[in-house]
């Protein structure tokens, strides 16, 4: 991207914004930042609350646990505040940049995020990546040696930068995350630049930390943990390479680059392209837009796709067919079963099938139209909602379980309020039975399950 157009764009702790609304996303993540603290500290008050209710003494083991998690709860806490500073400050977003609109609510809703991506959605990998030495990062760079294209391969004997007779090259990785697999491969095969891309700022402002030389301690909560004495680490998150330039963190749609067309030479996706909200079809045709020809594409990771439409859920076939018709060749292709975030300190762990590529970029695909997240008649208020059979039955059993848990006065009992369903939805009482059943289990189930540590 052009540095004169990149200087438009405001920044945090020198990670720029690259959006239409670079101040609705920002926004948006402070507004999860606070919930984060906020979450955080409510698991603190429960634990003091078991601790003080004095049921934990029965087990020395217990108690310790507890007391542990306490602890490791205070700490983070203290971490989250300091590391995501920069989001709860007004002065957060450097908004000194001319040309930058004033923030509008109505006009970011373009922007909104999807609700599943949290601050902590990815702590784990931030574990895997600096902390847990489990193999997994060495492992992931030699997927990605099997898959480098031979023009860009460096003798690894050589100083600093291509010798005679070898490419000088950028390298981009979108959805980076914490960052260790774009500087295993920034000090591997030497760039002269190094993009991360991802949304994520609790994940860019750790590793930006940590690619300048810094360290981060965080406690890590495994679940379920291999002892009592493991139901909080604390780990220390360190760079083992020291400080490292030319690499630079972008806050950026993996939908909606701002780069310029025809401007990459390599991009790398890596546990990336069946979370993309995107059909894959046209993300890859995207994505062909902004590579240069010959420029190559390098993937590795599940095809979990989670969409409703079964044929947007592709195979490794499907994928592969539709790399050609946007435009690559596949000229490596291969699957392999290797673990995911299994931490050495959690009974649980995973064991995934990545379906890996290199596409080679050989011609032009026909560009897709730019990629909303949201319908037009919720970005556009003037728009009519458009009538559905699912919003209908929806709008039902909202109305019902409402009215139902609206009544329930510690007085009542399931007999009393079934009758009462049955007398004003003209329900059989079996049905009111039901369906009563069904309300009460599912709000007993969830007072029993773990709220988790996403906010």
């Amino acid at each position: 991207m052009d540095s004169r157009r990149l200087a438009e764009f405001p920044q945090t702790q020198g990670i720029y914004w690259l959006y239409r609304n670079p101040q609705a996303h920002f926004l948006q993540w402070k507004a999860r930042a606070e919930l984060l603290l906020a979450g955080e500290s409510q698991r603190l008050s429960q634990i003091e609350a078991e601790i003080a209710q004095g049921e934990a003494a029965a087990s020395k083991y217990t108690l310790e646990r507890l007391e542990l998690l306490r602890k490791g709860q205070v700490f983070n806490f203290q971490a989250y505040r300091e590391i995501l500073a920069p989001l709860l400050s007004p002065q957060g977003l450097d908004v000194s940049s001319q040309g930058l609109s004033q923030v509008d609510w109505a006009s970011g809703l373009a922007e909104t995020l999807p609700s599943h991506q949290t601050l902590s959605s990815y702590q784990d990998n931030l574990f895997r990546d600096w902390a847990w030495n489990n193999g997994e990062n060495e492992a992931a760079l030699e997927l990605i040696k099997r898959l480098w294209p031979d023009s860009l391969r460096l003798k690894l004997n050589t100083s600093t930068g291509p010798t005679e007779g070898e490419q000088a090259f950028h390298l981009t990785v979108l959805g980076s995350g914490a960052g260790r697999l774009a500087v295993d491969l920034h000090r591997h095969f030497r760039p002269q630049l190094s993009l991360l891309v991802d949304i994520n700022p609790f994940l860019h402002l750790v590793a930006q930390r940590l690619i300048q030389g810094e360290s981060v301690e965080l406690y890590e909560f495994p679940h379920p943990p291999l002892s009592h004495d493991q139901a909080a680490v604390l780990h220390r998150c360190e760079n083992p390479y020291g400080p490292q330039r030319d690499i630079h963190l972008l806050f950026a749609d993996v939908s909606n680059l701002p780069f310029q067309r025809k401007s990459l030479d390599l991009l790398i996706t890596p546990w990336l392209i069946d979370i993309v909200p995107e059909d894959f079809r046209a993300f890859a045709r995207r994505l062909n837009r902004y590579l240069k020809p010959g420029g190559a594409w390098l993937n590795f990771g599940p095809l979990g796709f989670d969409r409703r439409m079964l044929s947007q859920r592709l195979c490794f076939a499907e994928v592969q067919e539709a790399l050609t018709e946007a435009g690559f060749v596949v000229e490596i292709e291969f699957q392999e079963r290797q673990s995911y975030l299994q931490s050495p300190h959690s009974s649980h762990g995973r064991v995934e099938t990545l379906s890996c590529f290199r596409a080679k970029k050989v011609k032009e695909a026909k560009e897709p139209k730019r990629f909303e997240y949201l319908p037009s008649w919720l970005t556009h208020l003037d728009q009519p909602i458009p009538a559905s059979a699912a919003l209908a039955e929806l709008a039902l059993i909202n109305k019902v379980h409402f009215e139902v848990t609206a009544i329930i006065d510690g007085q009542k009992s399931f007999r009393q309020i079934s009758n009462l369903m049955v007398q004003s939805y003209g329900m059989t009482q079996a049905q009111a039975d039901e369906t009563l059943f069904a309300i009460l289990f599912k709000i007993h189930e969830s007072s029993l399950r773990s709220p988790g540590r996403s906010s």
